[in-house]
């Protein structure tokens, strides 16, 4: 499992991202429980507002991860990213911290 984070300190803010490589680990609820815990720091720790994260429109996977977590949807990036040559969009989520 690989995690990628963006920190704004200024604004109490983090982006996280993740991505399960190896298929036959998917579907286990690795990545939900690795997110769970990740976001728990980054309130509990760093003492953050705010975390956020987003997925391509057609991964309902990783949709299902963020929203198992207390992610909200945020809006859509319409033709975002061309991928194997077509536009594709992207769903952005976020979560605030409940202090």
């Amino acid at each position: 499992m690989l995690f990628r984070s963006d920190l704004e300190r200024r604004d109490e803010r983090i982006e996280i991202g993740y991505l399960i490589g190896e298929r036959s680990l998917w579907g286990h609820g690795l990545a939900t429980e690795a997110v769970s815990r990740v976001i728990q720091f980054c309130f509990e720790d760093l003492a953050l507002h705010k975390v956020t994260s987003g997925c391509f429109a057609d991964n309902k996977a990783s949709e299902r991860v963020l929203i198992k977590n207390g992610f909200a949807l945020e809006g859509t990036l319409r033709n975002h990213f061309k991928l194997h040559g077509r536009f594709i969009d992207v769903h952005r989520f976020g979560k605030i911290a409940s202090r």
